[in-house]
């Protein structure tokens, strides 16, 4: 068995990995094309946030992965076509899902939305497969 103070030790020396690795995370770098993308923003008051269009030049299967941490309020993430029709929406104080979808060639558009939140961020990434 280990002593109680190796374990101390062992405890102080995780935490101070976890803290740091947490302070030196950087942004996700933007990028955007047909094929894939990706749209993320922190904030401090409820706000309609701009979402971003994007167009399918290639019908097939798109993974969507959505990401949204919110300390008061919800979150709701929709994904319209170009009619403005919804396709599918996700909603919740914090959400951490993958959604696979066929898309036909098109506009469509994120559309990101808080509802009575202070703090929080979201990440989504969208792929073609």
């Amino acid at each position: 068995m280990m002593n109680k103070k190796v374990v101390s030790l062992l405890v102080i020396i995780c935490s101070i990995l976890l803290i740091t690795s947490c302070a030196f995370e950087k942004e996700p770098k933007e990028f955007f094309t047909s094929e894939e993308g990706h749209d993320y923003k922190k904030f401090d008051k409820s706000s309609s946030l701009d979402g971003k269009a994007f167009t399918v030049e290639d019908a097939g299967k798109y993974e969507f992965t959505v990401i949204a941490k919110m300390e008061k309020g919800n979150f709701t993430f929709k994904l319209l076509n170009e009619s403005e029709e919804e396709i599918f929406t996700l909603e919740g104080k914090e959400i951490n899902e993958k959604k696979t979808i066929y898309l036909e060639e098109g506009v469509y558009y994120l559309r990101p939305r808080t509802h009575n939140a202070e703090d929080g961020s979201y990440e989504i990434h969208y792929k073609k497969l």
